[in-house]
């Protein structure tokens, strides 16, 4: 593991489902707390957010993007065509309005997971 992310999750089941589509396996868990997913080079800690605070986040079908956060996850991915149809039947999506652009020798696309958290595909061009 070369990097490090925690999220903080409403649906942690969900959630954990949903990042599994990019190449993570969960490598430790305990149900209704948290999950460690990793990759070769990203460890992300999925952590259920406690019910008192749960019950009062609404969360939209589908999933509004929230763009008041200041960091974003980035994937790279072998097609983002690909990652995008999968992680649709786990109820993800393309982030409204955004257009795929070139950066740095990626082809790039916002995307939204089921609880709104805006991520980044990237795709070696």
């Amino acid at each position: 593991m070369s990097h490090a992310a925690v999220m903080y999750a409403r649906n942690l089941d969900r959630m954990v489902a949903f990042y599994t589509a990019f190449g993570l396996s969960v490598d430790e868990a305990e149900r209704g707390e948290y999950a460690v997913l990793i990759g070769p080079k990203l460890e992300l800690s999925i952590v259920q957010i406690p019910e008192h605070i749960a019950s009062q986040i609404e969360l939209a079908d589908p999933p509004r993007a929230r763009e008041s956060t200041p960091i974003k996850l980035v994937f790279v991915v072998s097609s983002i065509d690909e990652t995008l149809e999968a992680t649709r039947l786990l109820g993800g999506r393309m982030k409204e309005g955004s257009k795929r652009w070139q950066f740095r020798g990626h082809a790039v696309q916002d995307a939204v997971d089921p609880e709104g958290n805006v991520y980044q595909l990237r795709e070696a061009l």
